[in-house]
């Protein structure tokens, strides 16, 4: 579900979340938090973001956060990241996410 977005071209991303990410990831961190990593693989390096539990919020280097995209996460990312956040055992993840086009690596 887009939250906010106006103008902005978004495509369904898969994220691999990995087990390397699960044990370099932070708990209750937004930016580096094992969906962060995994998210970072697939942008722009210039983008900035942060994944917290319901949302991922995104920003370029030169613009303010509150102009750019925020992103609510399927139900089962939430979970798994609360999950992660309180300590408990998960396993690797595969998601589909919406991210605007604009950010992509090619």
């Amino acid at each position: 579900m887009v939250v906010e977005v106006t103008g902005v071209e978004m495509v369904k991303v898969r994220v691999n979340v990995t087990q390397n990410d699960i044990d370099m990831g932070q708990p209750r961190s937004v930016c580096f938090c094992p969906f962060s990593l995994a998210i970072g693989r697939r942008v722009k390096k210039d983008i900035y973001f942060g994944v917290a539990g319901p949302y991922i919020s995104y920003c370029r280097e030169d613009s303010h956060p509150d102009a750019d995209p925020i992103i609510e996460n399927p139900d089962r990312v939430k979970e798994w990241i609360h999950s992660f956040d309180r300590g408990e055992e998960v396993s690797p993840i595969r998601a589909t996410l919406e991210i605007p086009k604009w950010m992509l690596t090619e």
